[in-house]
């Protein structure tokens, strides 16, 4: 019976779990390897756990990044499209044209626009407005 009990209280709770997933989330970010963790946790933490649930902690922290990464990269990248269009109408607003030009390349830049020219799959005519008159290119 009292090895139950004693299993029972090791087990840790969902929110010291979560806890210790969200300390290794930062030592990964922070561009600890697997080792360092281990070396880390098993030194510097009173976890009491062995390798195997340390590294499955690892595992779940690497899964965690990359679902919230790939969640959040359309977002990013429509966020980050929105401000280079803001920036180039600013720019292009008062004159800056040099502004404007560097927004417009990272635009492009950004969304592939000149991998599809270069693989001839989308053509596209570019309209550039300098004081007033258009010019193609």
């Amino acid at each position: 019976m009292e090895k139950i009990n004693e299993k029972k209280k090791r087990k840790s709770s969902k929110y010291i779990c979560n806890q210790r997933i969200d300390l290794i989330i930062e030592l990964i970010l922070a561009g600890a390897k697997r080792s360092n963790i281990l070396q880390y946790i098993t030194e510097k933490e009173n976890w009491d756990v062995k390798t195997r649930q340390i590294e499955n902690y690892i595992r779940k922290a690497n899964d965690y990044i990359q679902d919230h990464s790939s969640k959040n990269r359309n977002k990013l990248i429509n966020k980050t499209i929105a401000q280079l269009e803001y920036l180039y109408m600013k720019s292009n607003l008062q004159n800056n044209y040099k502004t404007s030009l560097l927004a417009l390349r990272e635009l492009i830049n950004l969304t592939n626009l000149t991998e599809l020219n270069k693989n001839n799959e989308a053509k596209t005519d570019i309209k550039i407005t300098i004081g007033g008159k258009k010019k193609k290119e």
